[in-house]
C-alpha cells in the first residue's frame, strides 16, 4: 500500500485520469500490478503498463446486508 500523501503524486505520475478515468492506484505487488479502488468502490488490479482492457475487479468495499 502506498502511503497516503502520497497517492496523488503516484496517481498523476501514472496518469491515472488519462488511462482509467474514476480509478485511482492505492498500491503495487512491486513487480509490475498496481492496485487500486474505482468511484464505485470495487478493488481493481491492473498492469503497470495501464490499459483499461486488462483491469480485474475483485470486489466492492461495501457490505451486503
Amino acid at each position: 500500500m502506498f502511503p497516503l500523501e502520497e497517492l496523488e503524486e503516484i496517481n498523476y505520475d501514472y496518469e491515472i485520469d488519462k488511462y482509467l478515468l474514476g480509478h485511482i492506484i492505492i498500491g503495487s505487488d512491486g513487480s509490475g500490478e498496481l492496485y487500486g479502488v474505482d468511484e464505485n468502490g470495487r478493488f481493481f488490479n491492473v498492469p503497470v503498463m495501464i490499459e483499461a482492457e486488462y483491469v480485474t475487479y475483485f470486489g466492492t468495499n461495501r457490505a451486503k446486508i
